[in-house]
């Protein structure tokens, strides 16, 4: 009995030390939940006022007119110019090569010869039909026939006096064709004749361009076209787009004057691209020349440039609204820009355009926008 009391004793000890060192420990901390840190991004705010556009392309200096010079004339080349090479330089006027001119200035004193006689005959029947005038008027006979009154023959003879300045004429523009040149400046592309060869008429001289005719085709996209919002194909009235040309020559990059000519009025079947034609008129452009071309188009608010990897999913641009969270606008892709994706989208003037990739973006996330200028 008393050993069941002793037992009963230390169990209600042991079970009151348990309480006091139970009470006695220091509750743990409460854990507060901090907030996800907002996250660092670039942004821009769209402009309140429409801006012009900018697409890029680019294309390859042509020469409009390429020829094909060949000679009217048939002789041995006795000369040609020291410029008569592949590209060579010829000036407006300047005497490409020369053919033999014997046999055409023997045609052409011939030709003055036939003249003469033809003029000699024209005045003698001229001569005879004012005398058959009189002597039909002494007869005192008001009507007289054609051929007394020599019309015919004086008519034969003028036909031969025109038909023998026809020759003259003609003989005179073989023996010019002799000196062969050019009414316009051209760069020689190749070179079919030499000194000694004999040429027949038709034969295939040199290939050349004239200098001042170059053009320059840019294609561009539908899209491109859209970006640009300007009037297509361009007419007349309409104001032509701001085009800035450069091409690196010697290593160095430089402008090309330029002026728009039109545009295209066919789209090609093939790519369903359509084109811009420019005239060159740059001393510096020369035809296989490669042009980079920045294309200025009419003011717009509703296109952003921004960088590609920030066109989320390629359907969305994220946007920052007034507590910093993420907020997605539907966008559309028009084209590119150098290495920026253009975007029509439900954008607003003031609106916080975030530029950086965020890939797991989600609307309502919390971020920290770092504006920068809009470009």
């Amino acid at each position: 009995m008393r050993n069941l009391l002793s037992a009963i004793g230390i169990l209600i000890f042991g079970l009151m030390l348990a309480v006091v060192i139970g009470t006695s420990k220091p509750a743990p901390e409460k854990v507060v939940e901090q907030p996800p840190e907002a996250l660092p991004v670039q942004a821009f705010i769209a402009e309140g006022t429409a801006q012009p556009v900018v697409v890029t392309t680019h294309g390859i200096v042509e020469a409009e007119h390429r020829i094909d010079l060949v000679s009217e004339v048939a002789g041995v080349v006795t000369r040609i110019d020291r410029d008569f090479i592949k590209g060579g330089t010829i000036k407006k006027g300047k005497v490409l090569l020369e053919v033999e001119p014997t046999n055409y200035q023997a045609a052409l004193a011939q030709a003055n010869t036939n003249l003469a006689q033809a003029l000699e005959e024209e005045a003698s029947e001229r001569a005879q039909a004012e005398q058959a005038k009189r002597e039909w008027r002494d007869l005192g006979s008001k009507a007289a026939n054609d051929l007394f009154l020599r019309k015919p023959q004086l008519a034969r003879a003028e036909a031969k006096t025109a038909a023998a300045r026809a020759t003259l004429r003609q003989a005179e523009r073989n023996l010019a064709q002799t000196r062969l040149t050019l009414n316009f400046d051209a760069a020689m592309i190749s070179t079919d004749a030499h000194v000694g060869q004999y040429l027949a008429p038709g034969s295939k001289v040199a290939s050349l361009y004239a200098k001042d005719d170059l053009m320059l085709e840019l294609p561009l996209t539908q899209a491109q076209l859209e970006v640009l919002n300007i009037e297509w194909p361009i007419s007349d009235s309409a104001v032509s787009p701001t085009i800035n040309l450069s091409a690196s020559i010697g290593g160095k990059v430089t402008s090309l004057n330029n002026e728009v000519r039109h545009s295209g009025s066919i789209i090609d079947d093939k790519n369903q691209l359509a084109t811009l034609i420019i005239d060159i008129s740059d001393k510096a452009a020369l035809p296989g020349l490669y042009v980079n071309a920045s294309i200025t188009g009419a003011p717009r608010n509703d296109v952003i440039a921004i960088n590609e990897g920030a066109f989320h999913d390629k359907r969305f641009v994220l946007i920052a609204d007034a507590d910093n969270r993420i907020q997605f606008r539907a966008a559309r892709q028009l084209g590119r820009d150098g290495d920026k994706v253009l975007l029509a989208a439900d954008i607003q003037p003031g609106d916080v355009i975030i530029s950086d990739r965020i890939p797991l973006a989600t609307p309502g996330m919390q971020v920290a926008p770092n504006i920068q200028p809009a470009k």
